[in-house]
C-alpha cells in the first residue's frame, strides 16, 4: 500500500501501515488469528444481562457452528478462531475447543472475592503459557476476544477500582436494554463498598470481581508483550485484560491496537490510561472479538 492511498483511507489508513510494520515480507501472506477465552461469572445470576446466567457454552456453540458474526468473518478470511475454555459452567466437548478450565465459573462478586489468589494465578498462567500450543500456527499479529455472561460489569467494576471512577462515568448497558444501567451501578457501588481492591494489583483486582476468562487474557497479553507481538483488541473487556497486563510488563502498550471504541462509557477512560486511540467508533456494542475479527478482515483486504 502507497503512502497516498494510506492518506486517502484516513484513520484506516492506520491499519495500512500496521501492515507494513508486521507483514514479514511482501511475498507471503500476513498470517494472524482470533483467539477467544471463554469463562462463566457468578455475578451473572443477578438478571441483569440479556443472556442466561451461567450459559456462555450457548454462545461458544454459536461461534462452533459459525453462525456468530465473528466465526462468519474469520471463517470468510480463513483465518483460525481458537476458543479457550477456562472456566465454562456447563462444559462444551468439541475438539475445536482447547479445554484449560480453572474452576467451573467465578463466585458472585456482591457475597465474595470472585476468585481466590490461587485461582487467578492459574488462569493468568494458563492464558501465559497458552502461546505454546498454538505457536505452530506462526501468527504475524493476533487479535483477542472473550465470551463471558456477565464479564462486562466485572471489567467495569475493574475499571472503577483500577482508575478510582465513580460507577457512573464507567457503566453502559452491555448486552442489555439502558434500563438495567441503574441496576448494575448498584451491583458494583454494592461490591465496592465491600471488597477494597487494591487498585495497582492486578492479582487483588481480579480476586475481587473475576473473571476466569478476564485472568487468562492478562496472562496471554502479558506473554505477547514479553514477545513483541502485535495484539488486535476488542471491546471494553479485553482493554482492561490489557491494562491489567500492563502493571506487570511496562512499557509495551505500543504493541496494542484498538479498532473501536465500545458503547460502554469507561472503554474510553481505559484506552486513555493505555495511550491508545480507536481507529474508529461504530458504537459496537457486542463483544466476542468482532471488533479484532472485522480488523483481520480489512487487514486482509488492504494487504
Amino acid at each position: 500500500m502507497s503512502n497516498l492511498s494510506d492518506y486517502y483511507l484516513g484513520r484506516l489508513g492506520r491499519l495500512g501501515q500496521l501492515l507494513k510494520a508486521v507483514s514479514p515480507s511482501p511475498d507471503r501472506p500476513l498470517r494472524s488469528g482470533l483467539v477467544v477465552f471463554a469463562a462463566d461469572h457468578g455475578i451473572s445470576l443477578e438478571g441483569y444481562s440479556a443472556y442466561a446466567p451461567l450459559r456462555t457454552d450457548k454462545l461458544v456453540d454459536w461461534h462452533l457452528q459459525g453462525k456468530s458474526p465473528v466465526s462468519r468473518i474469520v471463517n470468510h478470511i480463513n483465518r483460525p478462531e481458537i476458543i479457550v475454555d477456562v472456566g465454562l459452567y456447563h462444559p462444551v466437548q468439541h475438539q475445536a475447543v482447547l479445554s484449560h478450565p480453572v474452576r467451573r465459573g467465578s463466585r458472585s462478586f456482591l457475597e465474595q472475592d470472585a476468585l481466590w489468589s490461587g485461582e487467578v494465578d492459574q488462569a493468568v498462567q494458563r492464558g501465559f503459557s497458552l502461546w505454546d500450543n498454538i505457536s505452530g500456527w506462526q501468527f504475524d499479529i493476533i487479535g483477542v476476544g472473550e465470551l463471558g455472561v456477565g464479564n462486562t460489569l466485572a471489567a467495569e467494576a475493574i475499571t472503577c477500582a483500577m482508575l478510582q471512577l465513580e460507577p457512573e462515568q464507567v457503566v453502559g448497558s452491555g448486552s442489555s436494554a439502558d434500563k438495567v444501567i441503574r441496576q448494575k451501578i448498584d451491583i458494583i457501588k454494592r461490591a465496592l463498598q465491600h471488597r477494597h481492591p487494591q487498585p495497582d494489583n492486578y492479582i487483588d483486582l481480579l480476586m475481587r470481581f473475576g473473571g476466569l476468562e478476564i485472568a487468562a487474557l492478562t496472562g496471554f497479553i502479558m506473554r505477547m508483550f514479553t514477545l513483541n507481538k502485535k495484539v488486535i483488541l476488542d471491546g471494553l473487556v479485553t482493554a482492561v485484560a490489557a491494562a491489567l497486563a500492563s502493571l506487570v510488563v511496562r512499557g509495551k502498550t505500543d504493541l496494542l491496537i484498538a479498532p473501536s471504541l465500545a458503547a460502554e462509557r469507561g472503554h474510553q477512560y481505559v484506552l486513555e490510561e493505555l495511550g491508545l486511540t480507536a481507529i474508529w467508533n461504530v458504537e459496537l456494542n457486542y463483544g466476542e472479538g468482532l471488533a479484532a475479527a472485522f480488523s483481520m478482515f480489512l487487514l486482509e483486504v488492504l494487504s
